[in-house]
């Protein structure tokens, strides 16, 4: 597994604000993303009594070969909805850090694990922004 030297992923459940067509922010590439919920499936937003989900299970993501040249660090920002079962679906890229990383963020919450958003007591589907940060440590000097 290549070296991460931290990730941090803070799960956000706030409204997600997108760039507007014909704005100059930059378009995330297309990935691959979980699957969508089914149809009829209801997703909840947190507050008026939902409460948030947590992560309870972490895998940190690895670094591709062309991020580690280009010594890129930043924060990948996805969209996701927890499901009623703890698991992150319908993974979506909101804010691109790009060589790779993109989809190394996306394999690695895919793999996550979370208590899932409650209301009334009961698990719902949570949307939610999680960021994943990428930084590399530099190797210690030399004695």
């Amino acid at each position: 597994m290549a070296s991460v030297s931290e990730l941090m992923g803070a799960i956000r459940p706030t409204a997600l604000q997108l760039p507007k067509p014909g704005g100059t922010a930059a378009q995330p590439a297309p990935v691959a993303t979980r699957p969508d919920l089914a149809a009829g499936e209801q997703i909840t937003r947190v507050g008026g009594g939902v409460s948030a989900p947590s992560v309870i299970y972490k895998r940190d993501p690895e670094y591709t070969e062309e991020a580690r040249k280009a010594k890129l660090s930043g924060t990948v920002l996805l969209s996701v909805v927890v499901d009623t079962e703890g698991t992150a679906r319908n993974i979506q890229v909101v804010r691109t850090l790009g060589l790779g990383l993109d989809q190394k963020a996306i394999d690695a919450v895919s793999q996550w694990r979370f208590k899932p958003g409650k209301k009334d007591g009961e698990p719902v589907n949570v949307r939610a922004t999680i960021e994943v940060n990428f930084k590399l440590l530099l190797d210690p000097p030399q004695q």
